[in-house]
This record gives C-alpha cells, sequence and structure tokens, in this order.
C-alpha cells in the first residue's frame, strides 16, 4: 500500500507499522534498509527531517531498537493487543 496523499504524523507512524507487520520476517533488519524502506512506502517524498523525525518516534514508542546499524522490533499485534517481539 502506497501513501499518496499527505498525511500527520501518528497516520504516518500507523501506515509505516502496518507494513512492517505485514512483512513478517522480511522486514528490514538495518537502519539503513529500514529508511530507504519507510522513504518507498511514501512515494520517496519525504524530506530527510521527516524520515528522520518518523524514524526516532518509532524509536521513542519502543516500536524499533536500533545496536549500532541492526535493528529490532517489537511490534503491536496486528488486532491490537499486547506487543510481541520480532
Amino acid at each position: 500500500m502506497k501513501a499518496a496523499h499527505p498525511m500527520a504524523a501518528p497516520e504516518k507512524l500507523d501506515l509505516i507499522i502496518s507494513d512492517l507487520q505485514r512483512r513478517g520476517a522480511s522486514k528490514p533488519r538495518t537502519a539503513k534498509t529500514l529508511a530507504s524502506t519507510i522513504n518507498s512506502l511514501f512515494q520517496k517524498q519525504l524530506s530527510e527531517q521527516e524520515l528522520t523525525s518518523l524514524l526516532q518516534e518509532l524509536q521513542k514508542q519502543g516500536v524499533v531498537t536500533v545496536n549500532d546499524t541492526r535493528v529490532s522490533y517489537v511490534l503491536p499485534a496486528s488486532n491490537g493487543s499486547s506487543p510481541r517481539t520480532v
């Protein structure tokens, strides 16, 4: 699903999280690949500042953890229940 119209940051975060949930085991494993994946999701129309802000917010919410360049995830269950570690 590609996001074609402008949306608020919380909506963007929801879209990113949904996309990561759909990916299952094929989620990006490095910070660089995650940034590229997010940028592609928004048709490469995010500014560098927006992209950095979204990545920071994902980390702040505990959805994404970056250790060195490696990324790990704690995504909420797709049905809205408690988070699961992936």
